[in-house]
């Protein structure tokens, strides 16, 4: 039989497998067992909308128009985003699959790559074990979540930092001149609203920071424990784990959940699988 390459059969092998929805659900009807998404395959590609200028959210007034365009507009940027992710899984996967001597200079240098991205002073000189390490961090963010949060983060792409600085997450910084002051910034505070060049920079940054930063250390075991039962992962679930993502706490927590299924974002995970 002719060796045919992993890398391809993933790809082009893909089937539609979706997510379950959850337009209505608690918490603890969220993680019900369904058929859950391949991690080694790349959905189809989707048209990715521009990023270089953002419609003018302030001037659509009627609310239905406006929620129908933000969310089309930050969702383009989520499926760009986590389809790189999901590229680096099935190289990550494809490694995991040969033995010691097997492993290329090509494999090393994309680990160590890798290692220097999600995680943080890691050692990865031995190849097999980061790229196993790998996994818990390198998987994709629902679309649910990030359109909850960028809606709620971001005004419906209304706020200064939204309009001013491509920031739809709140996502902070600490050196002078990197961002926008608050104005509201408590005395003594140093930290400034982080300014990305783009909205799709700002999704990425995003994405990232909930991948590998220690606050969120919950989100992503409560993804790992999802995945090890072989139940699919959406934006209710994962919300969970986002306590400290504000001040607000579990507060922050139920408004995210309760904006998911109102908009029945857990749509979009549909569309993107």
């Amino acid at each position: 039989m002719t060796k045919i390459n992993l890398r391809t059969i993933l790809i082009v092998c893909f089937t539609s497998i979706f997510f379950t929805s959850c337009s209505e659900p608690s918490k603890k009807e969220a993680n019900v067992p369904i058929t859950q998404p391949s991690e080694k395959a790349v959905p189809e590609e989707q048209p990715i909308i521009s990023s270089t200028k953002p419609p003018d959210f302030r001037s659509i007034t009627d609310v239905k128009t406006k929620k129908k365009v933000f969310f089309e507009y930050i969702y383009s940027f989520v499926v760009k985003v986590n389809r790189e992710i999901l590229e680096r899984r099935i190289t990550i996967e494809t490694i995991l699959e040969k033995s010691p001597d097997d492993i290329t200079a090509d494999n090393t240098i994309f680990i160590d790559k890798m290692s220097d991205m999600y995680l943080k002073d890691h050692d990865s000189s031995d190849t097999l074990a980061s790229a196993k390490l790998l996994q818990g961090y390198v998987r994709v963010i629902p679309p649910s979540l990030a359109l909850a949060q960028a809606a709620n983060e971001s005004a419906w792409g209304t706020s200064r930092f939204a309009t001013d600085a491509n920031n739809y997450f709140g996502q902070w910084c600490f050196k002078a001149g990197c961002g926008l002051v608050p104005k509201q910034r408590n005395g003594g505070k140093v930290h400034e609203v982080r300014k990305f060049n783009s909205p799709e920079d700002s999704v990425r940054s995003y994405i990232r920071n909930l991948n590998t930063h220690r606050a969120y250390k919950k989100l992503r075991k409560i993804r790992d424990s999802i995945y090890r039962e072989g139940k699919t992962v959406n934006g209710l679930q994962l919300a969970e784990g986002l306590e400290g993502y504000s001040e607000r706490g579990e507060e922050y927590v139920d408004e995210l959940q309760s904006m998911i299924k109102f908009n029945e974002l857990v749509e979009f995970d549909k569309k993107f699988w």
